[in-house]
């Protein structure tokens, strides 16, 4: 086997253990904010909420999609001959140079995957911000005393 046919084969491994590992978190934090979202009550908190959840499915929905390219993916590996131009050079093409079905480069996926993620993390961090603290945004307090 090639060398870069190996270090390639081994790319797309890692690649596979990320995606896993986002599937299983994000499932669990999915599962969280769907109990969360069951008692809130502020307009501000549901939304932040409801974007982590979306943002979480998404993530999970674009790793599947990904999960299912990395067979494909490993059926076409071949030497990498082919590079990439970049600014100041040029380097090998790797595992993102590769298209799902001739349609979308692996490289647009993954990117898909760990935005969402993050952004989903970004809400759900806005989401704890809002439900820890005393006042709402906008200096509304639920109770005369700032409570909820």
């Amino acid at each position: 086997m090639d060398q870069s046919v190996a270090l390639q084969l081994e790319a797309l491994k890692l690649l596979q253990q990320w995606t896993v590992w986002l599937i299983t978190i994000s499932a669990g934090l999915l599962g969280l904010m769907g109990f969360a979202l069951k008692s809130l009550r502020g307009r501000f908190e549901v939304r932040a909420a409801r974007i982590a959840i979306l943002c979480h499915m998404l993530t999970v929905a674009v790793a599947v999609v990904l999960f299912g390219a990395i067979p494909d993916l490993v059926q076409r590996l071949e030497p990498d001959t082919r590079s990439v131009s970049l600014l100041f050079g040029s380097e090998p093409r790797g595992i993102y140079g590769y298209d799902y079905l001739g349609l979308v480069p692996l490289w647009i996926l993954v990117l898909m995957q760990r935005v969402a993620f993050f952004c989903g993390l970004l809400a759900m961090a806005v989401f704890a911000w809002v439900s820890i603290s005393p006042s709402r945004p906008g200096g509304v307090r639920d109770g005369a005393d700032g409570t909820r």
